[in-house]
């Protein structure tokens, strides 16, 4: 039985060509948004299919820990790249990174194994399967995909997928879940929920922050987006800094980043 080839590659091609993107981002963030672009293409470049799921709290953790970047800083870098459409925009409002250039530049590779990469919508179908085992199945396998939404129960265990989390810490997590649900009126989240939920809990937010937004705001409904994730950020730190108003922390911060929305 032969053994099946992987849909990773070993170098991508690096042009000494300063393009829009290397410019803008240069212009923006000086070197570390050149850095921060090429340890991303090295993350993809290395990734099966060439995709790197940021709702995975320890992928999440791993990109800033390779960027040596803040959370703020590297966000707006991705949200840059999707605008310029380095990355692909529609997967990266899922919190997915992939870059439809990389894919194209290593083309030639591809012809020469005589495999293909999984296309950018059986990738949106590969993200909603059910469980990780099925995720890797549908990778190898990528027709038998089955588009399933996740729901995750707030009790249930939060333990990423690479390492355990420590009882003390999950039982902690797993309560700030809840109690962010519960604002909500709900006790159970689907997937994309979870994932927002997650990083706002390592953004240092609480539900008490949550409660403070949503008197602002009445009209949030779920935390299931990244403006949202944004605002209750601003909330975190107006809170901390009793001397900056919300309104005009929020406002800087749309300065700063443009709109959420």
């Amino acid at each position: 039985m032969t053994r099946p080839q992987k849909a990773t590659a070993d170098y991508f091609p690096h042009s000494v060509t300063c393009g829009k993107t290397m410019f803008t981002l240069e212009n923006k963030f000086g070197n570390d948004g050149y850095a921060a672009w090429y340890k991303i293409l090295e993350l993809l470049t290395s990734a099966e299919n060439h995709f790197y799921d940021c709702r995975n709290p320890d992928n999440w953790e791993f990109l800033l820990a390779k960027t040596r970047l803040s959370v703020e800083k590297v966000t707006n870098i991705l949200n840059l790249l999707a605008r310029l459409g380095s990355i692909n925009k529609e997967l990266w409002q899922v919190q997915v990174i992939r870059s439809d250039n990389l894919i194209r530049n290593l083309s030639p590779l591809y012809r020469r194994r005589k495999i293909n990469v999984i296309s950018n919508s059986e990738l949106i179908a590969l993200l909603s399967t059910e469980t990780r085992d099925t995720r890797l199945d549908a990778i190898k396998n990528p027709h038998s995909i089955v588009k399933k939404s996740i729901v995750v129960d707030a009790e249930a265990n939060t333990t990423t997928q690479n390492e355990p989390l420590n009882s003390e810490k999950k039982s902690n997590t797993s309560e700030q879940i809840t109690g962010f649900l519960k604002l909500f009126g709900s006790s159970r989240a689907t997937e994309t929920e979870k994932a927002f939920i997650l990083k706002a809990i390592a953004a240092g937010c609480t539900p008490k922050h949550l409660e403070i937004l949503l008197q602002k705001k009445p009209d949030i409904t779920s935390i299931n987006a990244e403006w949202v994730l944004r605002e209750l950020i601003a909330v975190k730190r107006c809170n901390d800094n009793t001397d900056t108003n919300i309104d005009e922390q929020i406002a800087e911060l749309k300065r700063q980043y443009g709109n959420f929305a």
